[in-house]
């Protein structure tokens, strides 16, 4: 009588232990499904900094998990991002452009951004040596970038006026290092500076009556701020150009990729030509933007790109004053543009140097909106072709208030 009695106890308790074992299971596979999960559900950094070069970036780990948080509408107040300088040389400016690819932020198919900035602006042309008073990023040292005031508050005001989505993903794309000494790195594949020459095109620019090697068209090209440059007067400012709300389209509405280049058959592609890189203080309550200048075929200080635009959102802090500026990274010719260009034919001024008294044409691609599409020291012509240099009067009179 015992014996089936005790064989089924025992058959029942089996089938309660495989049954704890499958809960168990189910439990620990569940675990790990919803940790995966959990981690895909991240905000992504995607560092395209070139391998080659002498510094390594990461986000600095007190600041990553804040960063990450999907739900952390601060973010970007939140990153922190540490460079460090590896190599044997210092480091007097470094450029990096943050790229929102997600963040449409007009119909021209403009990526949002933000610029991470390091020594000053002159140094952006590589060419221009340091100075005594400029400190470097010495070997072995790490500098910390934030992202600057200006950038913060005109990328929460535009947030908030335009309910855009966070972004999921942002990208680190590289722009310049100089070394100081005439020497470095520039563009998203880290091209050293200065290049090896090609071969002199038939149509390169000084066949079309400006040669830009020239060091009276770098002067013109390179006019630097000046006493005069830093008083901002609205009256050489057009209407639309006046202290409002500049996050608007309608009111600033930045430039499709469609650059102004020269024509050059040694660098086929679209929208692709032989250019030198700089950066310059014109986004004012910005950091320095970086901006581009078109070379001879046969210059060692160029090389064959593709300027991508960038939109960066600034403020000017003590006026309140908002608008959109661009910010230049250089793509390698033939490759994709990470964002969607809308070209038309008169995104820009088709206006050569050559075509302007000054050498500088008015072109809101490479120089943006604040100056009216020209660089800072200049201000528009009468016939919105050409930019013209401000003129000092003298005595200087106190800046006018925005």
């Amino acid at each position: 009588m015992n014996p089936p009695i005790k064989r089924a106890t025992v058959l029942a308790k089996i089938v309660l232990l495989l049954s704890a074992v499958c809960l168990v299971s189910i439990f620990l596979i569940n675990g790990t499904l919803g940790t995966g999960i959990a981690q895909s559900e991240e905000r992504e950094f995607v560092d395209t900094t070139p391998k080659h070069l002498p510094i390594k970036v990461k986000i600095k780990k007190e600041k990553e998990q804040a960063f990450k948080d999907l739900k952390n509408a601060n973010w970007y107040r939140d990153l922190e991002i540490e460079v460090t300088n590896i190599g044997d040389k210092p480091i007097y400016l470094l450029h990096f452009t943050l790229v929102l690819p997600e963040i449409v932020i007009d119909e021209a198919g403009s990526n949002a951004g933000f610029v991470l900035h390091y020594g000053r602006a002159e140094l952006g042309d590589i060419k221009t040596k340091a100075e005594p008073s400029d400190v470097p990023i010495k070997p072995g040292e790490t500098y910390v970038f934030n992202i600057s005031r200006g950038q913060v508050l005109g990328w929460e005001s535009y947030m908030k006026k335009h309910n855009k989505p966070l972004p999921k993903k942002v990208v680190l794309e590289f722009g310049t290092i100089s070394f100081g000494d005439g020497t470095g790195f520039w563009a998203t594949d880290g091209t050293p500076y200065p290049n090896p020459p090609k071969e002199k095109s038939n149509l390169s620019p000084s066949k079309n009556g400006l040669n830009k090697d020239d060091p009276k068209t770098v002067e013109l090209q390179h006019a630097s701020l000046s006493k005069c440059s830093k008083t901002i007067s609205t009256e050489i400012l057009p209407a639309s150009f006046l202290p409002v709300n500049f996050l608007s389209h309608e009111l600033s509405e930045t430039t499709p990729l469609d650059p102004i280049l020269l024509p050059q058959d040694c660098c086929p592609g679209n929208g692709c030509a032989r250019v030198t890189t700089r950066t310059e203080s014109s986004c004012l309550g910005c950091a320095p933007v970086t901006r581009y200048d078109v070379v001879s075929c046969s210059s060692s200080l160029g090389a064959c790109k593709a300027p991508n635009f960038r939109s960066i959102t600034c403020v000017v802090e003590e006026t309140g004053f908002e608008y959109l500026c661009n910010d230049v990274t250089f793509g390698v010719c033939g490759a994709i543009p990470s964002q969607t260009p809308v070209p038309t034919d008169t995104s820009c001024p088709q206006v050569f140097p050559y075509q302007c008294p000054s050498g500088v044409p008015l072109d809101t691609c490479a120089n943006g909106t604040f100056y009216g599409g020209c660089p800072s020291g200049y201000h528009p012509s009468a016939d919105g072709k050409c930019c013209e240099p401000n003129v000092c009067p003298s005595p200087t009179p106190e800046p006018s208030p925005l």
